[in-house]
């Protein structure tokens, strides 16, 4: 015998109330399903256990945190700014070859020197300390 199939609306259906309807548990009552907990239970960059962006990518370089900084002149600065005799940091500043105030001064080799000049800075390259003593001139490091 032929079952008949009947189409029951929505509608019409009797549901025994003791009975629990539809999907309600109490995970898919807070937003969702086990899936959805679980990942808003992860951190945002958090990648499924592969290996993260930050180490899969190569270091590049090395930071040195003992690095000094220098206030860099060259010898075609001082050629060009017309000091003579004495010359200090501070007469550097004064006329404008060195700008900022808290870096030591390092004279580097390049360009030329045609006149004696004696240098009170914090530092000098070993080329441009042969080129001032072959212009006549001196060098005195200070601190």
């Amino acid at each position: 015998t032929p079952v008949s199939r009947q189409l029951v609306r929505v509608e019409d259906a009797k549901l025994n109330p003791r009975e629990r309807q539809g999907l309600g548990d109490s995970v898919v009552q807070k937003g969702g399903d086990f899936f959805t907990l679980s990942y808003l239970s992860q951190p945002p960059w958090f990648e499924g256990g592969q290996m993260p962006l930050a180490r899969r990518l190569p270091m590049k370089g090395f930071k040195n945190p003992t690095r000094r900084a220098y206030e860099v002149v060259n010898l075609r600065d001082l050629e060009r700014s017309g000091l003579e005799g004495i010359v200090t940091v501070d007469v550097l500043r004064a006329a404008g070859i060195v700008t900022r105030s808290k870096k030591p001064v390092k004279v580097l080799a390049m360009g030329e020197i045609g006149r004696a000049l004696d240098l009170k800075v914090h530092a000098v390259s070993a080329k441009a300390l042969e080129k001032i003593e072959a212009a006549g001139g001196t060098v005195e490091l200070v601190k």
